[in-house]
């Protein structure tokens, strides 16, 4: 639940914004564009207990109709996925790799345990990072095989001096193992199963990276009502990576206009269709500051039709 919508009008404490600028640092810029104004907390304050009151009474008395469950889930989803993007985008990866658990393996307890798996997975990170003198990044989402019960995890890794990869090689033919035209490899690092890994090549782009880990994300969410994953984290990531830096301000309707947006949502009332959302992609050349954004394809969707953003 968003706090922002408990506020309470105080100019000292508040302030009204309609446009989110998320920079990743890198260039990539995200501009989120509503048509209304929306209230934010400053920097610096926090919730009144009045405006406490307001939360908790609206937890209490919130719709418990299978619909209004359903939308809060999306909307929740939404944030997990969000959270993933911004560490994806903000930060530098090398590999793609997936990590199973051997239970024959005399520190697998039980690879049908998420909480086995996951302290396992997390020891074995941080100890990679410990070797590497305390730099190294990672995210890992889990997945749930559908009929062995067990798990296995799917993650970004930065390469580090430490790491051993060796080509893959199919045990029938003899031959190395070529994936969407790319060598797979094993990470003879990884010692509690088995491994499979995929260099990411350096004409990737960031937000394609997103949106191919995003896939697994929203399939172990999809998870998230059976017993074994139920409440628990959807992905695991290490400590201290880059987040983006994000800025509430107020544009006019021009301020955009030679941006075509990613995706736009349409507000249909009875005195015609307006633009209620707009989301626009910016592509900034670190080096020299110029826009070097391509123009895309828009999507439109109608208002009653998406997730309610939050």
């Amino acid at each position: 639940m968003n706090s922002d919508q408990f506020l309470t009008s105080d100019d000292d404490k508040n302030m009204t914004y309609n446009t989110k600028v998320t920079d990743y640092g890198n260039g990539i810029v995200e501009i989120v564009k509503r048509n209304r104004d929306s209230m934010k907390m400053k920097e610096g304050y926090r919730l009144s207990e009045a405006e406490l009151e307001l939360r908790r009474n609206a937890i209490l008395n919130a719709d418990k109709s299978e619909e209004a469950q359903k939308a809060r889930t999306q909307a929740q989803h939404f944030q997990i996925k969000k959270r993933l993007k911004n560490k994806i985008l903000c930060n530098d990866f090398d590999w793609f790799v997936t990590f199973t658990f051997d239970d024959s393996h005399k520190q697998v307890l039980d690879s049908k345990d998420y909480d086995c798996v996951k302290k396992l997975l997390s020891n074995w990170c941080s100890y990679m990072r410990k070797l590497n003198g305390g730099q190294f990044n990672w995210v890992f989402i889990p997945e749930l095989h559908p009929t062995s019960g067990r798990f296995h995890w799917h993650g970004l890794l930065q390469d580090i001096d430490i790491f051993e990869f060796q080509e893959a090689i199919n045990p029938k033919t003899n031959q190395s193992i070529i994936r969407d035209g790319r060598p797979v490899y094993n990470l003879n690092n990884w010692k509690f199963g088995f491994s499979d890994c995929q260099r990411l090549t350096n004409d990737e782009h960031k937000e394609k990276i997103s949106s191919y880990v995003s896939k697994y994300i929203t399939k172990s969410l999809s998870e998230g009502t059976t017993s074994s994953m139920y409440k628990k984290p959807r992905y695991i990531s290490a400590r201290g990576m880059k987040q983006p830096d994000v800025t509430y301000i107020t544009t006019d309707e021009n301020e955009y206009a030679h941006l075509s947006p990613t995706l736009a949502i349409i507000d249909k009332t009875e005195v015609g269709n307006s633009l209620d959302l707009a989301i626009y992609k910016q592509h900034i050349d670190p080096e020299t500051g110029l826009d070097t954004t391509i123009s895309v394809d828009s999507v439109y969707k109608l208002k009653e039709e998406v997730t309610p953003w939050t």
